[in-house]
């Protein structure tokens, strides 16, 4: 994988582990727009790895992830393309976990981490 291709996931692979962390700390992990993009096909990218077989998910600093970011989830609320665009992500990230992810890695499933990610709709402020 390529870190070139993420600005808030960190890559790191070590011993055919490949770990992805979640590099907001500063505001805990919080989802924002970059972040929901880029984990719509993080996981694609992973099960497609040929250096892992063991892939972490997990989050810098004090949190994994304190759910989506406020600025973000209201962005949503406010512009319906905005919020499209999420669905469509929201999508990706669940199919390309299920399927691509895993089918082919091992992984202990947090189902509140999904629907902290996912499945959580946005509230307005």
């Amino acid at each position: 994988m390529d870190q070139a291709n993420y600005q808030t996931i960190l890559i790191k692979c070590e011993d055919r582990v490949l770990n992805l962390t979640l590099n907001r700390p500063e505001q805990l992990n919080a989802v924002n727009g970059t972040m929901h993009e880029e984990l719509s096909r993080v996981f694609t990218d992973a099960a497609r790895d040929p250096d892992s077989d063991i892939i972490v998910l997990t989050g810098a600093g004090r949190a994994f992830c304190a759910g989506g970011d406020i600025d973000w989830m209201q962005d949503a609320v406010d512009n319906p393309l905005s919020f499209e665009r999420t669905v469509v992500e929201g999508k990706k990230i669940i199919f390309s976990f299920l399927k691509d992810f895993l089918s082919t890695s091992p992984i202990l499933l947090n189902p509140t981490v999904l629907y902290n990610l996912v499945l959580r709709p946005p509230v307005k402020v």
